[in-house]
Parts: C-alpha cells; structure tokens; sequence
C-alpha cells in the first residue's frame, strides 16, 4: 500500500524508475489494469525477474526499459549488491549499463512518477525539475549513504518549489 494513489483516469501513466523485479509494476496493474507503465530496471540479473513476474502476472502491455534512469543519456557504471538491489557508481567497479535521462518521458501528465534509484535521486530530480509540474504524484525513496553528503533537505526544498506536499516515513527501523 506504499504506492497506492488515486486518479480519476482510466489510463493513468505511470513512471516507475527501479522496478527491481516487479512488484510495484504489479501493484500498479491490479490497482489501474488500464494504466500506462514505463519500467525502468538497469540491472540484468533482475530484469530477467522483472520480466517473469509481469508475464506470470499478465502485465504484457508494461514497456520495460532496461536502463538506469539518469541526469543524462550515457554509459554508467552499476554495481549489483548480489542480491536484489544495486546502484550508479562513479568508478570502474562495476558493469557498464546506458543510462536514460527521465525528462524526456515528462512529455504529458505523469498521475504517479515513482523514483527508488538508490542515492541519485537529487540529481535526477535536479534535471528534470522544469517538467515536475507535470507529475501529479511522486513517491521516492529516499538512500543516504555513509561517508556521502546528506541531500534530503535539498531534495525537499525542490519538491516544496515545484508545489508537492510531502510525507515521510520510514521503510525500516533506525540503526545507529
């Protein structure tokens, strides 16, 4: 129930950038079966999950795209966490995979732009800050990394700028 949101249309469109392996984009289609969803999932360990799930779930008409939602478009090094998570590093650990920049996909009302891109969610909402009054509702989750700045501020003050109201929680309990 963390992503549920209301829209009074038939075909909302949905952005989900870090599908993982599905289970959002699932949530989706069973709380709109007419939407419009764009699935963005970089990692190809996953997006093959990605892929099984919406097809045992008949979510056939999702477009997935197997990029890393990004500031710009490019080449991006993407460090798999072994398990069922990864992100965008800036060194040469990791695997190439293309990046996509989000604005573009801004082209018309957004009813629910979903962002969990594991600590670049500042940057990717710096470079599509001009379209945001196009999404109607955006949920992100929020990383912060040890030995990395805190952006949570700067991220709020954009969303307080382009009109959002906010709510926060917690996805799990707080370690030291």
């Amino acid at each position: 129930q963390s992503y549920f949101f209301k829209s009074k249309k038939q075909r909302p469109y949905i952005l989900d950038c870090g599908s993982n392996i599905g289970l959002s984009v699932v949530f989706f289609k069973h709380l709109y079966p007419g939407s419009r969803i764009i699935a963005f999932e970089p990692d190809p360990k996953i997006l093959r999950f990605l892929k099984v799930n919406l097809t045992q779930n008949r979510c056939d008409d999702v477009e997935i795209i197997p990029k890393a939602v990004w500031e710009k478009n490019g080449n991006l090094f993407f460090a798999s966490d072994g398990a069922d998570g990864g992100k965008v590093v800036s060194t040469e650990n990791g695997k190439r995979v293309e990046g996509t920049h989000l604005a573009p996909f801004i082209d018309e009302e957004v009813d629910l732009l979903k962002l969990d891109v594991e600590g670049n969610e500042l940057r990717i909402l710096h470079s599509c800050k001009e379209k945001l009054f196009l999404v109607r509702n955006l949920f992100i989750e929020y990383h912060s990394f040890k030995d990395n700045p805190q952006e949570l501020s700067q991220i709020l003050c954009i969303l307080e700028q382009e009109g959002f109201r906010y709510r926060l929680d917690s996805a799990s309990p707080l370690r030291r």
